[in-house]
């Protein structure tokens, strides 16, 4: 009998055990549950937080169909919100201040959305630009558009996240005159014609024709137009490789060069009366090639192309907006080839060859047309904890 009762109390024992760790066990998974579900809904609500930024920056775009305006961008109080009055309300919103603006979210997800003009430590509104025209771009307080600080909190089933961007428009190219080289440029032949002269709404602007850091020589008659006409030897250095670096990333057209490209479509310009006459376009194309590349057999485009490279216009060529060459440049062979916009060359090892029938012209809507229509380029992401 003893041993019996003693084989019940051990099987008791066990049975008690094993119910006991069955729990913890059932616990620990409950436990594990929540966790991963929570994980889930915090993961979630970031991407929420995240589609809040985009938004704003798809709203704060010249060519937005929502245009959320900048009525006053030098105003440091100036703050546009998105989302439901409650929300932005908990982020700052006051309905009775004449400088907060609120708009609704177009999405429906479950964030709200703060805009702010960037305002530094002396209180003046900053802006992305290039202040001192070396193609690089830096926060200044004179030069660009307006830098802005989009705060986002995403909710998702009781978890809510925040991020915070900076964002601002992306600058104008960097363009002196209708060319710029850094190496010797030789231009020839009675046929080219260059201008850095351009109509406006009240007569002719004028501005350099040719800037080079090098020497210009002049064989065969060439026109070159300008105020002055010719910069030779000029200080300025403008970072041509930087400017393409900082737009690559927006290319809708991003190609390894072939060596030889022909008859290449990127838009088909509307040419003016005359070969002289500057062209017009409504395409904005951002045509990237990586390497050297020759362009032949009436290529044509419209919008920024960026040549990682030299490059080589052969042949009859059209474009309308500016061309960035980190190499050097050269036109050859017969054929009308029109620039409208400008172009930079920042090769520095080879001498720059412009003839040929070329006619390149200055024009400040050609450069600023395809920019105007990019996205808010972010300068800088966080998490907000």
């Amino acid at each position: 009998m003893n041993e019996r009762g003693f084989a019940l109390v051990t099987c008791m024992l066990l049975i008690a055990m094993v119910l006991i760790l069955s729990a913890i066990a059932s616990q620990s998974i409950t436990s594990d549950l929540k966790v991963a579900g929570t994980d889930r809904s915090m993961k979630q609500a970031f991407s929420v937080a995240e589609s809040g930024t985009e938004e704003a920056r798809a709203r704060l775009s010249p060519v937005s169909t929502l245009p959320i305006p900048d009525s006053n961008p030098t105003d440091t109080t100036w703050e546009a919100y998105i989302g439901t009055p409650i929300r932005c309300q908990q982020m700052g919103y006051n309905s009775s201040n004449t400088h907060h603006f609120i708009y609704n979210s177009v999405s429906g997800l479950n964030y709200a959305v703060k805009i702010a003009h960037k305002v530094n430590a002396t209180g003046q509104v900053l802006r992305w630009g290039d202040t001192n025209e070396d193609g690089k771009y830096e926060e200044n307080t004179t030069k660009g558009e307006p830098i802005y600080v989009i705060t986002s909190i995403g909710r998702n089933s009781g978890a809510a996240k925040s991020v915070r961007i900076e964002a601002a428009k992306t600058p104008p190219i960097t363009s002196i005159s209708a060319l710029y080289t850094k190496s010797n440029l030789v231009i020839k032949g009675s046929s080219t014609y260059i201008s850095g002269n351009e109509p406006g709404s009240e007569g002719e602007v004028k501005g350099p024709g040719v800037i080079s850091k090098g020497s210009i020589t002049e064989n065969g008659g060439p026109t070159v137009l300008g105020e002055p006409p010719t910069v030779s030897n000029c200080p300025k250095d403008i970072d041509v490789g930087a400017m393409i670096d900082a737009n690559k990333a927006r290319a809708n057209y991003s190609l390894n060069s072939t060596g030889t490209m022909t008859g290449m479509n990127w838009g088909t310009p509307t040419a003016g009366p005359t070969a002289q006459s500057p062209l017009s376009c409504g395409a904005d194309n951002v045509v990237y090639i990586s390497g050297n590349v020759k362009l032949s057999g009436g290529t044509m485009g419209c919008g920024m192309l960026m040549v990682d490279g030299n490059l080589e216009i052969n042949g009859g060529f059209q474009w309308y907006g500016p061309i960035l060459v980190r190499g050097s440049l050269s036109y050859t062979g017969g054929g009308e080839k029109n620039v409208t916009g400008g172009i930079l060359a920042g090769g520095t090892g080879s001498v720059d060859d412009i003839g040929g029938n070329a006619v390149i012209l200055h024009s400040n809507s050609a450069l600023h047309q395809v920019i105007g229509k990019m996205p808010l380029t972010v300068l800088r992401w966080s998490e907000v904890f």
